[in-house]
């Protein structure tokens, strides 16, 4: 079997793993969906600045038409779904990924400095209340993150797991009993 590239991977996530939160992922397949997840997104985000320039920041209401953000709501589910299984190549559940993923979504929808940008320009007991909310959501945000990062390049467990076969080696339940065989 031809070893795939990470451009295969990123293929696999977007053609037949779209909506796909069973299995794992091996870190092989996470990485290289997220490395072309990246370059389309960088490369989309440059179009827009030439396409619509400073245009989008005068006119909040048409950001909708920005290309990277239409393909990165395109990219969400696969881009969670691929989360979801690599946390299961490690053998844990998926509530972290979703989490992660749902706040990514909602602040890319609502971006905080619209929600908050009212209180802000006012002193008083609003703006030191909202100041607080954000600064205690940001560090519990970015303490998810760094756990969901040190999850994302660890090794997965090796052999089967509750939640399927080991992707490396999908054929060998146990590879600890397969030494010795080959």
């Amino acid at each position: 079997m031809k070893e795939k590239n990470l451009f295969d991977y990123f293929k696999s996530c977007i053609l037949d793993n779209y909506a796909n939160f069973s299995g794992r992922a091996r870190r092989k397949e996470y990485w290289g969906f997220y490395l072309f997840h990246l370059i389309l997104i960088s490369i989309l985000g440059q179009i827009d600045t030439k396409l619509f320039g400073v245009f989008l920041m005068d006119h909040p209401w048409l950001s909708w038409l920005n290309l990277s953000i239409l393909a990165t709501l395109l990219l969400w589910l696969p881009s969670t779904a691929v989360s979801v299984r690599r946390f299961h190549d490690r053998n844990k559940g998926a509530l972290v990924p979703v989490a992660i993923h749902i706040l990514t979504l909602l602040t890319l929808v609502f971006p905080t400095n619209r929600l908050y940008s009212d209180y802000l320009n006012e002193p008083g007991l609003n703006a030191s209340i909202s100041a607080t909310l954000g600064i205690i959501l940001g560090v519990v945000f970015v303490t998810i993150a760094i756990y969901a990062f040190v999850v994302h390049v660890t090794n997965g467990q090796q052999g089967s797991n509750q939640y399927g076969p080991d992707p490396k080696n999908p054929e060998i339940e146990n590879e600890l009993d397969a030494i010795g065989t080959e």
